[in-house]
């Protein structure tokens, strides 16, 4: 029969088992389970901060040394950079050492009625004495040009001005220029100030120190203040140069008194065409009054033919084929190749509408003589030159006195002889050719 557990009293191991699961069972209600707690994605997690450290003072020091160094090594590479710039600008072949830049020009009110122009031929040694120099003095409103010749043993007096006696060895002898390295001039006699020790420039009182001087600025001097004319511009011409410019317009037709070779050609008495080195050999073979007069001939010549072409052939065939030869004219003209050719052309073209019978040519009025040395050169005749410039090289400008000529009277004792002549006198029709001598 089957045992009947109603009613029955539990055992002590029942009870102890209750009791520990009844334990259990508590606890898991009173201990709630852990959070999971994820970052938020807004905020990422920030790291954390050090402490920053004070430099030491030794450490402060360092950084500015460092800091000044570099600073000094930028100053110094601009300062380097210009200094070089400078300097390869300063070695065009076409500019002097010393560019006549405080020369007297024509006043500004003035340079629509007239111009004053240097023109030159050097003597065969380039940088020997000038064989031939002329002012040219062209009035714009009356369409007239007068040129005054200038002869090369002109007399000039050595001083404080020129190393030598005579104009045409001027080029080759430049004067040294006294000189002011902080206001960048050239100084003259009233603006120095002669020390126990050495002369100072009385503006700056910097020390004057000595430069270099210009060729072609002492006898741009000597214009100015000998003559007392301006200068606007200068053109000097080798006697190569002036061979381009003759062969660049075709020729030049001269009249031969006997048969002559001349630039390795032989040519027959009467009107021929010459070639470049043939009108060279044409003027300087000469001396005295037909040098002069061959001279003349050739440039009037070239003239002529210039004034028949255009604008364009000229700065094409003319200004380009001198300025890019290993000859190129020296001139003051624009600095930029490209702007000096086009300088070129304006200049010649500005004597197109110029008959010839209207460009009168003179000698400076003088004799000549002998200086102190019983050395033969020409004196001028001051007050003839001064009575001649004002009548015929000062058109529109205040009359020249007698103080505004520096230049020296050794002698007067004969009538001057100008040579005066115009160019229509010597040039011949100019029909000829030759033939492209390349």
């Amino acid at each position: 029969m089957a045992k009947d557990r109603r009613n029955k009293a539990p055992s002590r191991l029942d009870l102890e088992n209750e009791v520990r699961a009844d334990k259990e069972r508590r606890a898991s209600r009173a201990t709630p389970p852990p959070k999971v707690t994820r970052p938020s994605p807004s905020k990422a997690p920030q790291p954390r901060k050090k402490k920053k450290k004070k430099l030491s003072r030794a450490a402060i020091i360092i950084y500015s040394v460092l800091a000044a160094l570099i600073v000094l090594l930028i100053v110094t590479l601009i300062v380097g950079g210009i200094y070089f710039v400078q300097q390869f600008d300063t070695q065009a072949p076409t500019r002097d050492p010393v560019s006549p830049i405080d020369r007297d020009t024509t006043p500004i009110a003035r340079r629509e009625k007239v111009g004053y122009y240097l023109f030159g031929i050097l003597g065969e040694g380039h940088t020997d004495s000038t064989t031939m120099l002329s002012v040219v003095c062209h009035d714009k409103v009356n369409k007239t040009v007068n040129v005054l010749e200038l002869p090369a043993s002109t007399y000039l007096e050595t001083g404080d001005n020129w190393k030598v006696d005579t104009l045409g060895k001027v080029y080759a002898n430049p004067k040294a220029l006294d000189w002011c390295d902080t206001c960048k001039k050239r100084l003259y006699a009233p603006e120095i100030t002669e020390g126990e020790e050495s002369a100072t420039h009385t503006e700056c009182g910097t020390i004057v120190t000595s430069k270099k001087g210009s060729a072609i600025g002492g006898i741009v001097d000597f214009i100015n203040d000998q003559l007392g004319l301006p200068i606007d511009e200068y053109c000097i011409l080798e006697p190569e140069s002036l061979e381009i410019l003759v062969d660049s317009v075709g020729g030049v037709d001269v009249e031969l008194s006997s048969a002559r070779m001349l630039g390795d050609i032989n040519y027959e008495p009467g009107v021929q065409t010459l070639t470049g080195p043939a009108a060279v050999d044409f003027i300087l073979e000469s001396e005295g009054a037909q040098r002069t007069a061959n001279q003349r001939e050739v440039l009037g010549a070239l003239l002529v033919r210039l004034q028949r072409m255009s604008d364009e052939d000229i700065n094409a065939k003319v200004a380009e084929d001198l300025m890019d030869s290993e000859h190129p004219m020296r001139t003051d003209l624009a600095f930029s190749e490209t702007l000096k050719n086009d300088e070129i052309t304006a200049l010649i073209s500005s004597f197109k509408d110029v008959a010839l019978d209207k460009i009168t040519v003179r000698m400076l009025p003088g004799e000549s003589t002998y200086d102190s040395e019983g050395d033969h050169v020409f004196s001028a005749h001051k007050q003839e030159l001064l009575d001649l410039l004002n009548a015929s090289y000062n058109p529109h400008g205040e009359p020249i006195v007698m103080t505004d000529l520096l230049i020296p009277e050794l002698s007067n004792t004969v009538s001057a002889d100008l040579r005066q002549g115009t160019l229509n006198q010597y040039v011949s029709d100019q029909v000829g050719t030759i033939l492209d001598t390349e």
